[in-house]
């Protein structure tokens, strides 16, 4: 049985919107404007200048060239300088660092509550080749992370306000932290709640079975102290995770997908392994997803 702390009412007082003015992040600051004025909180726009980093020894840039990047990240800075955030409080920053070290950093500093950023989706080869900065990220933040992947669909002038929701579990620690949060999302925005279960490799005989065995695990996700004032579904699909999550999402035209990630003591290593759960269901779903780190 969970623990009563799905009936914990959440709070983002600190949304950092992290971006390094590509497309990507762009299409996910709607979001964090969206949130921000649903909660009220103070918007941070960060941008962290990259300094390469050389084995064995400390980087530093020639003057000349870390000096034209800091220009060109105040010039980026200018479109955020310029927007209406319509009386949020906001503060704009650029650091110098390695983007995920720094973007870490502010979370403590900042009493940060939420991350939203916006990721190529990078999988397959070329994330093995390449590496994922938003998976570095959502593996190491002491606070959920909002991650828009290049197909979701929300156009920028759009107020983002989810309507269906969908908490992927595999009944892990992660899910169990990320659980106050999609209750307290749904109950906020008036939306319906789907707990999902996907379940790989169970032969067809024994399905029915199993089905209603996970729907009640799914049921006793809920506090028996706690009424939910948002309506909540449950379902079980006989699929790999990412696929199972993702087909669910399309179906019930999700507008956010919630799940919780494992802690990793090696997140650069691990953000090029190329076939994770949550850089699949990030890369191709149609709406953005917050991942809770357990």
């Amino acid at each position: 049985m969970a623990t009563s702390q799905a009936s914990i009412r959440i709070g983002f007082n600190s949304i950092l919107f992290a971006t390094d003015f590509s497309p990507a992040s762009e299409a996910a600051f709607p979001y964090a404007l969206s949130l921000a004025h649903c909660y009220d909180s103070k918007v941070i726009v960060a941008h962290a200048v990259p300094i390469e980093l050389v084995t064995g020894m400390t980087a530093v840039p020639p003057p000349a060239d870390l000096e034209l990047d800091l220009q060109e990240a105040k010039q980026g800075m200018q479109k955020y300088a310029d927007t209406d955030f319509e009386g949020l409080r906001h503060e704009l920053l650029v650091e110098k660092g390695y983007p995920p070290a720094i973007l870490t950093d502010l979370i403590k500093q900042e009493h940060v509550d939420l991350v939203v950023l916006g990721t190529h989706g990078r999988k397959g080869l070329s994330k093995l080749f390449m590496g994922s900065v938003a998976e570095q990220i959502f593996r190491k933040a002491t606070c959920p992370v909002l991650t828009v992947g290049p197909a979701t669909e929300l156009k920028p002038q759009q107020i983002w306000k989810p309507a269906r929701i969908i908490l992927a579990t595999d009944f892990s620690k992660g899910s169990f932290h990320a659980l106050p949060y999609a209750i307290a999302l749904a109950e906020e925005n008036h939306a319906e709640l789907i707990l999902l279960h996907a379940a790989p490799l169970v032969p067809w005989e024994q399905q029915t079975e199993m089905a209603h065995y996970y729907q009640k695990r799914l049921e006793e996700m809920i506090p028996s102290d706690h009424e939910p004032s948002c309506k909540i579904d449950f379902a079980v699909r006989f699929d790999l995770a990412a696929p199972a999550i993702l087909a669910m999402a399309s179906d019930k035209h999700a507008d956010l997908i919630v799940m919780g990630v494992h802690h990793t003591p090696f997140p650069t290593i691990d953000s090029h392994v190329p076939w994770t759960t949550a850089c699949e269901v990030i890369s191709d779903a149609h709406c953005p997803v917050l991942t809770v780190r357990a």
